[in-house]
């Protein structure tokens, strides 16, 4: 399931876009319980995190602990490290931009 969602928000980025209010939370939420050993809902909640581009910043308050939380668990060089600071930068350049 998350990985269609994923996908959805790649490919119907701007059509999507009224259902971020409710989609979001249910993605940011998958980050907060996920305790799998390698991550794979998180970093595919990443991945479709990343589809709603610049709507992101108006949930910064929401996905940040979450975002940091991983950040703080994962191995150094882990994949689930590598991406979460990605999604990071991108948010954060987002956030300060205003734009995608």
């Amino acid at each position: 399931m998350l990985t269609l969602l994923e996908q959805m928000t790649i490919v119907l980025r701007h059509a999507l876009r009224p259902h971020a209010a409710r989609l979001v939370p249910l993605l940011a939420a998958v980050l907060e319980r996920d305790t799998s050993a390698q991550r794979v809902p998180s970093l595919t909640a990443l991945g479709a995190l990343e589809g709603f581009g610049p709507d992101l910043p108006e949930f910064s308050g929401l996905l940040l602990p979450p975002m940091v939380a991983l950040v703080a668990d994962a191995s150094p060089g882990s994949r689930t490290l590598l991406e979460t600071l990605e999604a990071l930068r991108v948010l954060s350049a987002r956030a300060r931009s205003g734009g995608p």
